[in-house]
């Protein structure tokens, strides 16, 4: 997971125009780093919207997640931490596409900083303007968790766009979410040099968990991405019944060196789906006041560990 920007110091001590870029960019670092807690940026193909972590929901669904990262030094002690807490909301469903509204507090010391919300339109199938083309290779050995057998086809999945060619080999099943149970993308630019590569595997699946005090159905997955000699390994819990499906997860990158330099935990705060499936019912009633305790307040509700 990315790190929040670095506030830099002012020497004049002036209110000034660098002090309000820094603001603006520091903020837009915020939502970028919210938009991967959020099961925004994870998906970045798909093959039908229904399977698509937002996708199942009808607008007015949402989310609360809390996301704790510390940035550490080559001793390994922690430098900074930043919390933040994240809530979205599917405002549309139109098509191929659809629209979210994410809006982010960050916790400095004592103070707490809100930001505008912003709304940010994806496609469910392929994220940008990338060109796509599909290989289907057919039914491989059926998958198994703990003797429950999960058919899967073998895909070949390329997407072109300007910043070149990323290119996937894919297990994926038609009706058991996650649905996309191994993903190997590598990223190509346009020179044809290798920039990055991405494997996501599902380790174990069909677990009962207990999600803000409710039993449900989640299974863990394993994502590994390479790039610039830095490793980021997550280890995610996914929840078919909550907006966006990631509900907890654990992140650390690592150096050229195999240094830790960052960490990062998330945990679902809460959620409310539009219509009025499983715990939670309709929309918040305290977007206005974050602060303001709620019957369902996370202090009243068993944590969600991985």
């Amino acid at each position: 997971m990315a790190g929040c920007p670095t506030r830099p110091v002012n020497p004049t001590g002036k209110s000034s125009n660098i002090q309000a870029a820094w603001h603006s960019s520091w903020l837009l670092g915020l939502l970028l780093l919210s938009l991967s807690s959020s099961g925004v940026v994870a998906q970045e193909w798909i093959p039908s919207p229904d399977q698509h972590g937002w996708g199942r929901f009808k607008p007015g669904s949402w989310k609360t997640v809390r996301v704790i990262s510390d940035m550490l030094d080559a001793e390994g002690n922690v430098t900074s931490t930043t919390k933040t807490e994240t809530t979205t909301t599917l405002l549309e469903k139109k098509g191929n596409s659809y629209t979210l509204e994410v809006e982010v507090t960050v916790e400095i010391g004592d103070r707490r900083i809100t930001s505008e919300p912003k709304q940010i339109k994806r496609n469910f199938s392929v994220n940008g303007d990338s060109k796509i083309n599909i290989k289907r290779q057919g039914k491989v050995d059926d998958l198994d968790f703990n003797g429950t057998a999960i058919p899967v086809d073998k895909l070949e999945v390329t997407l072109r766009g300007d910043i070149g060619r990323r290119y996937s080999v894919v297990l994926a099943s038609k009706d058991v979410a996650p649905f996309i149970f191994r993903r190997d993308t590598v990223l190509y630019d346009t020179e044809n040099k290798q920039q990055y590569r991405t494997q996501v595997s599902v380790d174990e699946h069909g677990l009962a968990h207990k999600v803000l005090g409710e039993t449900k159905t989640v299974c863990h997955l394993k994502t590994v991405h390479t790039q610039n000699k830095k490793v980021t390994t997550s280890d995610e819990t996914y929840c078919a019944d909550v907006p966006g499906g990631i509900i907890a997860h654990r992140s650390t990158e690592t150096n050229e060196n195999g240094k830790v330099t960052r960490r990062s935990t998330l945990e679902l705060i809460d959620y409310g789906t539009k219509d009025n499936t499983g715990r939670r019912k309709g929309n918040r009633t305290d977007k206005d006041d974050p602060d303001k305790p709620t019957g369902n307040s996370p202090s009243t509700e068993s944590p969600s560990p991985r």
